[in-house]
């Protein structure tokens, strides 16, 4: 995930990079040729002097033609401002680094590339918003130089109204263009970290308007903030993409490395807007296991179609309410609680046979090798009517939901389907995840309860109309 945001960065940037050097090209010039034609009144230009090579010769002579005729000096305060704002454009440090990285970084690759600087952060969220600060000041000095110039060159400006406004000029004032030719800032942080002893400076970040860029790679089995000495089930997950909706105005990106299009698409919206943006990224991390289950893209995959880490990007540039904002139609199967899918399979007596099964969260947690304790074989051959699948048990309620023993399907040594009785731990689990998924659906508009009720509502009526009608008819 770490490489292909880099390669949208670069993809993006470097044609922004290009763009400003022109920018600061081209004003350099037009003062340059403002003092040219100063010194040329004043006689401070040595005679036979020549400014081709380095002046727009075309520009020098609009600006003659524009001035009025008469030799009025120019007042030595505009001089110095323009000296001054000359000197910035000349000074300006055009460095190769496009983004920075904060953080712990294994990759060595990263930091061997001329365009990426890797910076280690106990507190990345923190450091990241210093970084950037460091980075807009930079830039604010040659963003004011810019502004000055093409003031100058219109001459437009305003010692009154525009003295006191580049006395305070700072990032806050930058369009959206020089905000996105500020160096990329991107916190790397654990998902632990941002639930526990990093969470205060991650929700300063999140609200404090900078663009950052924060980056978490999310175990979808576990409880980030889950107390030491406690399981990962012993308490409602904290759901790291819903505090980050919390924040209103940053983008959050719960993405998956098992479908880089959706990826991608919380990439470009994030580097598209300039906002503190959150990406949590599962890549199909397994329990530590002498070798994994399966291979991280499958497991990934099946932490998305099990509600475990569903799919959401919320864009705040999109409007101001959630069905414009959210986007949700990278999940399978949205509009149901689980993805249900057919079975084929071959029967004691050889026969091919199908069923149709949920894929629940305790399905997903079957591929966690140390989650497995959760899990207990219904002996062959043994039926009852309390024992139905987890979805089911899901769906009851009361009483009858207190009888009923919830299950997996699985495959056994042999190669033949075996139930797994689910412990009750994992079941309130999957009850917490269904929850959640819920109340994303909600949010993206999916089976939205009001709205539901007011269709009833008007469908009753129309009953109700119709019925009335009906007695009419018959009297």
């Amino acid at each position: 995930p770490l490489h292909l945001l880099v390669h949208a960065i670069r993809h993006r940037d470097r044609r922004e990079r290009k763009a400003l050097q022109a920018r600061i090209d081209e004003k350099r010039r037009a003062l340059e040729a403002l003092l040219q034609v100063e010194k040329a009144k004043s006689g401070e230009a040595p005679a036979g002097e020549t400014t081709a090579q380095h002046l727009d010769t075309n520009l020098l002579s609009s600006m003659l033609e524009k001035r009025s005729h008469g030799s009025v000096t120019m007042a030595p305060e505009r001089r110095a401002r323009i000296e001054q704002a000359l000197d910035a454009l000349h000074a300006w440090d055009v460095s190769p680094v496009l983004v920075r990285l904060i953080g712990k970084l294994a990759n060595p690759w990263f930091a061997g590339q001329d365009d990426i600087d890797v910076a280690a952060s106990d507190d990345p969220c923190a450091t990241a918003s210093e970084t950037f600060a460091e980075e807009a000041n930079r830039f604010a000095k040659l963003f004011a130089a810019l502004r000055i110039a093409k003031l100058e060159k219109d001459g437009n400006y305003n010692p009154a109204v525009h003295d006191s406004w580049f006395a305070d000029f700072d990032w806050q004032a930058f369009s959206d263009q020089e905000l996105r030719s500020v160096t990329r800032v991107i916190a790397l942080v654990s998902a632990d970290h941002l639930a526990g002893d990093g969470l205060p400076s991650f929700s300063r970040l999140l609200g404090s308007r900078r663009p950052v860029h924060v980056i978490s790679w999310v175990r979808a089995y576990d409880n980030p903030a889950v107390a030491p000495g406690e399981g990962p089930f012993d308490a409602y997950r904290f759901e790291l993409a819903y505090f980050g909706v919390g924040h209103r105005h940053a983008v959050v990106a719960q993405t998956s490395a098992a479908r880089h299009e959706d990826m991608l698409a919380g990439f470009d919206c994030a580097l598209g807007n300039n906002r503190t943006s959150l990406h949590l990224i599962n890549r199909g991390t397994q329990t530590r296991a002498e070798q994994p289950i399966l291979d991280p893209w499958f497991v990934a995959s099946a932490a998305l179609e099990s509600r475990a880490h569903p799919f959401l990007l919320v864009n705040p540039e999109a409007g101001d309410r959630a069905a414009q904002r959210v986007r949700f139609d990278g999940n399978p199967q949205a509009d149901s609680d689980w993805p249900v899918e057919t079975l084929q399979y071959e029967g004691p007596d050889g026969e091919r046979k199908e069923m149709s099964l949920a894929f629940t969260f305790a399905d997903y947690a079957l591929l966690m090798p140390a989650l497995h304790e959760h899990f207990r074989r219904v002996p062959a051959g043994y039926e009852a009517d309390e024992l139905v699948t987890v979805d089911a048990c899901l769906e009851a309620d009361g009483e009858t939901a207190e009888r009923l023993v919830p299950f997996v399907w699985a495959i056994g040594e042999n190669g033949d389907l075996v139930r797994l009785v689910v412990s009750r731990a994992l079941v309130f689990a999957c009850r917490d995840r269904l929850n959640y998924w819920h109340t994303l659906q909600e949010l993206a508009g999916v089976h939205n309860f009001y709205v539901e009720a007011a269709v009833e509502r008007v469908l009753e009526d129309a009953r109700a109309a119709a019925e009335a009608e009906r007695e009419e008819l018959l009297k």
